[in-house]
């Protein structure tokens, strides 16, 4: 790849949005349509020698043709309590390996977003250069996984019932649960995260947020650790991640292993986070269609130290010196938090945001 497709001049920066921060890389020419041609559109193989393909394949295959489209978009969603800042080193990294465009948005409730947290929130409306978008990819982590899920769910109904095809490709699923199977659980899980929704929105921000980091899924971090991701963290407003909580949560949220079946979709985990390598498994069985693909030795947020080596598994072209992330990135911080120290090179084996 030509490492002067973006003269200085015309380097990608930061693009304010009315609704929402975004950093974008590339320039998408949408053609404005609903549906798309047959040769640019996502879907399932139907027949043949596509039937053939094995999971890494046909993934491989659909990132492939989005990547190399300068119409195409990669789109890429933070956790809970996280931000669209968290995914600059990849930006970073992909700038002018890819012809497509780069999109880290901030979601509702957090960063810079000013879209309401609702349940009728559409990405397009974070992201608007996905309405007419006819090549996408979404990578989504934690919650920004299942939104991812929710999207694709949505779209391929849009496209079911038009006659069409749907226009994401294929889903990058980061450590994210595609939906509890029962109603009981789902209940369960919807009254836990409305005590904590009560709680971001009583307590002050450094108690909930240690209260927080006590839970057993954080067991394998320092105490360090903890105090580094309790000032990171830190927000002035309770009640929006107390919104985010409630009207995304996993309890609200129908079974979406079916989006795994019928897009091509890569489903990463760390195999140091035994909750969602139990969830893998299961994926395993809803959705064999799906390619699963273990990180050893990871934890939950697998791209807050394991980047680069996530992008490689996915087959995304990365230049020679990625090595090492440059001292002077600012991935790993949220927007106003400017001195505080990075905790990217912390215990790898440590979880760094809040599980499903």
């Amino acid at each position: 790849m030509n490492k002067d497709r973006y003269p200085e001049t015309e380097r990608p920066k930061y693009v304010p949005e009315t609704t929402c921060q975004l950093r974008t890389y590339g320039d998408p020419r949408p053609d404005g349509g609903d549906t798309v041609p047959q040769n640019t559109a996502a879907s399932p193989p139907v027949s043949g020698a596509a039937d053939q393909e094995t999971p890494q394949e046909r993934f491989r295959k659909a990132l492939g043709q989005v990547i190399r489209d300068p119409d195409g978009l990669l789109i890429f969603l933070h956790g809970f309590l996280g931000c669209g800042a968290e995914w600059h080193d990849a930006l970073d990294i992909l700038r002018g390996q890819v012809r497509c465009a780069l999109v880290a948005p901030d979601l509702p409730g957090h960063g810079t977003c000013s879209l309401p947290v609702t349940r009728d929130f559409r990405l397009e409306d974070a992201v608007p250069a996905l309405s007419a978008c006819s090549n996408c990819v979404i990578w989504g982590y934690s919650m920004g996984g299942r939104i991812a899920m929710m999207t694709a769910a949505r779209m391929l109904d849009q496209a079911d019932s038009r006659g069409g095809i749907c226009r994401i490709r294929g889903l990058v699923i980061e450590s994210a649960h595609p939906g509890l199977t029962d109603s009981y659980t789902r209940q369960l899980r919807h009254e836990n995260d409305s005590r904590w929704a009560q709680k971001f929105e009583e307590e002050q921000p450094e108690d909930v947020l240690s209260q927080w980091y006590m839970q057993p899924v954080f067991s394998s971090l320092t105490s360090e650790q903890k105090r580094l991701l309790t000032a990171e963290k830190l927000f002035t407003d309770g009640s929006r991640p107390a919104a985010a909580l409630r009207t995304f949560s996993l309890g609200s949220q129908k079974d979406l292993a079916p989006v795994l079946q019928r897009l091509p979709t890569l489903y990463l985990y760390g195999t140091g986070d035994s909750r969602f390598t139990s969830v893998a498994e299961e994926i395993r069985t809803r959705a064999p269609g799906a390619w699963i693909m273990p990180v050893d030795g990871g934890s939950h947020n697998l791209h807050r130290f394991r980047l680069r080596e996530i992008l490689h598994l996915a087959g995304l072209p990365l230049p020679e010196n990625t090595s090492r992330i440059q001292s002077g990135s600012t991935a790993g911080t949220v927007p106003g938090s400017a001195g505080k120290t990075d905790i990217r090179d912390a215990d790898t084996s440590a979880s760094a945001e809040p599980v499903e």
